[in-house]
């Protein structure tokens, strides 16, 4: 990702291994589309060390997606004017945001493919996905109108999950892995500046979710207030085998404009510790040792959604 903003800082990071660049304000400066894909390509294969990749151009974001898509592993340019024409013959699913029910809803309808959306009411969708239906309309007809997001948006809910090896109930253990998901957690919360006032922690049983909302007495990221109630939650379980525990917070509370605790306490400063520790030493060089009964879990390690590939002082994986 950092590579390739390096050929436009227009740039919409979408996924771990997807973004949008805007070219419009680069086309000038190397020439042409094509030179521009083959830089991109070159760009990725270099710093991916062989990685292949899948480019998509035309006129906007959903668009471009859908070329992508079409030959994998290649590059697929398509002009503006053209793009209508050359979406017409495809399955409505092959475009982005169009999942199993809205497919099912469409093709109840008798919208199959893209060309029979010609035809379609003018609100179609936006009748049932307000503005978001608008625009997976209009991308259908080949024309994406949101533009490339090149600032970087305050993430509104942060949370952490692990699916357990199937049907555990060794509580250190699982307790364990709710504390190492509470660090996690809470010091993405202090590397963004943020404090919560509830979190939601689920245990997930083979028939049913022990899911509760607490709040803290002040708005707070301290890893000992989200543990304190971790332990709390841990009463309402029975033993039942479980296979997937979590840790989420909505509502993310500025820090800098969020009622300020007058009394910070010696866990306060030991997260501060813990933080400068591992950003020095890298992730998990310091930890508790409650945190450490995750590992004879024996869990594979995943990338979360949403992580940021060009800030990695932002994430904690």
């Amino acid at each position: 990702m950092n590579g390739l903003r390096n050929i436009t800082p227009d740039m919409e990071v979408f996924s771990i291994d997807e973004c949008f660049m805007d070219l419009k304000p680069v086309l000038s400066l190397y020439g042409s589309i094509e030179k521009i894909a083959e830089l991109i390509r070159n760009t990725v294969l270099g710093a991916g060390n062989g990685m292949v990749c899948s480019i998509g151009i035309s006129e906007g974001k959903l668009t471009a997606k859908f070329c992508a898509g079409v030959n994998k592993g290649k590059t697929t340019i398509v002009a503006p004017d053209k793009i209508q024409t050359y979406m017409a013959d495809y399955d409505l699913s092959k475009m982005c945001g169009i999942g199993p029910s809205l497919l099912s809803y469409l093709n109840n309808l008798g919208y199959y493919k893209f060309r029979d959306m010609v035809k379609a009411p003018a609100n179609l969708l936006s009748g049932v996905r307000g503005n978001t239906g608008h625009r997976l309309q209009s991308a259908c007809l080949g024309v994406d109108p949101v533009p490339v997001k090149t600032k970087f948006e305050k993430a509104k809910s942060m949370g952490h999950s692990k699916v357990l090896p199937p049907y555990s109930v060794d509580r250190d253990k699982i307790e364990g892995v709710l504390h190492q998901l509470s660090h996690r957690l809470t010091r993405r919360l202090r590397d963004n500046g943020f404090v919560v006032s509830q979190v939601t922690i689920s245990l997930q049983a083979h028939r049913k979710v022990i899911k509760e909302t607490y709040k803290f007495p002040m708005p707070t990221n301290s890893s000992k207030e989200f543990i304190y109630q971790i332990n709390k939650h841990f009463k309402l379980w029975k033993n039942e085998p479980l296979f997937q525990v979590g840790i989420h917070c909505n509502h993310l509370i500025d820090e800098a404009v969020g009622q300020q605790n007058l009394f910070v306490n010696d866990k306060d400063k030991i997260d501060k510790v813990k933080d400068e520790i591992n950003n020095r030493f890298g992730k998990n060089s310091c930890r508790t040792a409650s945190e450490m009964q995750a590992d004879e879990m024996n869990m594979v390690p995943v990338i979360a959604f949403n992580f940021d590939a060009t800030n990695k002082s932002k994430n904690s994986l």
